[in-house]
């Protein structure tokens, strides 16, 4: 005879499931919605944290390429890095939008986006452009324009 199974036991098993299958469905939605851009608010006058940024985002290997301090935007472009195999390639590319806050202060706005090229060597190559979730891009663009922006050099 076998033992008897126990109706809290079969409960606990569906929740099990279903709990593991709702962790797992909202992994899939992460991972198709943007990430949302990072926010700092800093202090300083605008020209002045503009100008810092414009500084950061350069020193971390971002060329300007668009934008300016009437508009309270940057825009930059990494170099393009070409890929390990068949002939990929990525560059990376930020933005970042300024805009006032309270007396003295300036909310920074940051998004990093990465664009993928894979077999870029032919003519049906598919790029794909994901903002990026991982943190450490953007505390280091945060941290170097705290440390310019406290060194009293840009602007």
């Amino acid at each position: 005879m076998s033992a008897p199974v126990f109706p809290g036991c079969i409960v606990l098993a569906v929740a099990g499931i279903v709990l593991a299958g709702c962790t797992q469905f909202e992994s899939v939605k992460d991972r198709f919605t943007p990430a949302p851009p990072q926010s700092r608010v800093v202090r300083g006058e605008p020209r002045q944290v503009y100008d810092a940024a414009r500084l950061a985002m350069e020193k971390i290997g971002y060329q300007f390429a668009n934008g300016g301090p009437a508009q309270g935007r940057l825009e930059g472009i990494s170099a393009i890095a070409r890929g390990g195999s068949f002939g990929a390639a990525e560059q990376r590319s930020i933005t970042i939008s300024l805009r006032p806050a309270e007396a003295g202060q300036v909310e920074v706005r940051v998004l990093i986006k990465e664009t993928i090229e894979r077999d870029s060597d032919r003519s049906t190559a598919m790029a794909t452009e994901e903002s990026l979730r991982d943190p450490a891009p953007y505390e280091r663009f945060f941290g170097l324009l705290e440390q310019l922006l406290k060194s009293g050099k840009p602007g």
